[in-house]
């Protein structure tokens, strides 16, 4: 079964599986659950590819400094909350 897309415009549809962190780093994914369902080279965009798509060059490289300082920021609470 082929989905079905409807656009309002002339631009070329684009589809993909979108995830904003990719757990595996730089290693290849190989979750056993979603490689039988996705052709991963073309079908995902996954950690960096997701975001650097979603924001343009360089947002996941400014997602990672944001996190950094905001876990600096709050580190004790953050640790508190750890041994809660």
């Amino acid at each position: 079964m082929q989905p079905t897309f409807i656009s309002t415009s002339d631009a070329p549809l684009i589809w993909w599986w979108g995830v904003p962190y990719d757990p595996y780093g730089a290693a290849p994914y190989r979750h056993e659950f979603a490689l039988p369902f996705f052709d991963f080279s073309n079908e995902v965009k996954m950690g960096r590819e997701f975001w650097d798509f979603v924001g343009g060059e360089g947002t996941y490289e400014e997602l990672l400094e944001l996190y950094t300082e905001t876990g600096a920021e709050f580190a004790v609470e953050i640790e508190a909350l750890r041994r809660a």
